[in-house]
């Protein structure tokens, strides 16, 4: 069965959360508000999330998948799965569902390096042993892998348990403000693009100015400096919108455009 990458919604739909998948739809599933405010379907993980903070990517389940996993099996050009030794911990089923799979080297010639897939399940295994990977319908091995020659990584899906952009422990990217409060495993619309109220912390920025993840305060923006500090360099490199009403105060909400897509 396929999914619309984009949904359209109305306004108040993007405050909907609930314990299991909105509408079965897969994650970072697509949805646009009449206004033009842009949301993808995700998962709260860690603790619960407080509206108006910035949230990121998990971290990785396990960083021994993250490359260098065996292919197990030969795949053929048009095989809907992939056999891989599982390098890691055990592995649950579904914890790569909505994720990737990529084809991290190879040995030989035309053996799939640089190729990309979405995952659409994952089974359980246990380590060192053999873990089978069902990509997305109508996603299909491009380039024939091969056993012992062919590696791969794997990466959840970047909206699968997002956490609190945390000042000093970023473990993953940027992904979007939670627009409402979400218990913890629930299910909600991550805001991505689009006026929101987002937490404040010094420097506040001016109307227009560049807004920016603050290294120091959780979950919170700031304004983009002139002359960066050290502190100052994960925050400067990535540019997440623009101030539209700042706050008069750090700790209070401002309005800003995000642009992450």
């Amino acid at each position: 069965m396929s999914f619309p990458s984009r949904i359209w919604g109305s306004f108040g739909d993007e405050k909907v959360s609930q314990s299991t998948k909105i509408g079965t739809l897969p994650l970072g599933t697509r949805m646009e508000l009449p206004d033009g405010r842009v949301f993808a379907h995700a998962k709260a993980g860690g603790t619960s999330l407080v509206a108006g903070q910035l949230q990121m990517t998990m971290a990785e389940i396990d960083t021994g998948r993250r490359y260098e996993m065996a292919v197990a099996a030969d795949a053929a050009i048009g095989a809907t799965s992939v056999t891989l030794t599982n390098s890691g911990t055990a592995l649950t089923a579904d914890d790569y569902a909505d994720g990737y799979l990529f084809i991290n080297d190879e040995a030989g010639a035309g053996q799939g390096e640089g190729y990309a897939y979405k995952i659409k399940s994952s089974a359980s295994a246990a380590a060192a042993s053999s873990a089978v990977f069902t990509l997305a319908d109508g996603d299909t091995i491009s380039q024939a892998l091969v056993a012992g020659s062919s590696v791969a990584g794997l990466r959840c899906n970047e909206f699968k348990d997002v956490v609190i952009y945390k000042a000093g422990t970023i473990v993953g990217q940027p992904v979007g403000v939670a627009p409402i409060d979400v218990t913890l495993n629930y299910y909600f619309w991550l805001q991505r693009r689009g006026a929101v109220a987002a937490l404040t912390a010094a420097t506040i920025g001016a109307v227009g100015a560049g807004a920016v993840a603050c290294p120091a305060t959780n979950g919170a923006f700031k304004a983009v400096v002139t002359a960066a500090t050290t502190a100052d360099v994960p925050a400067e490199i990535d540019v997440l919108g623009y101030w539209m009403a700042p706050a008069a105060t750090a700790g209070d909400y401002s309005l800003i455009y995000l642009e992450l897509e």
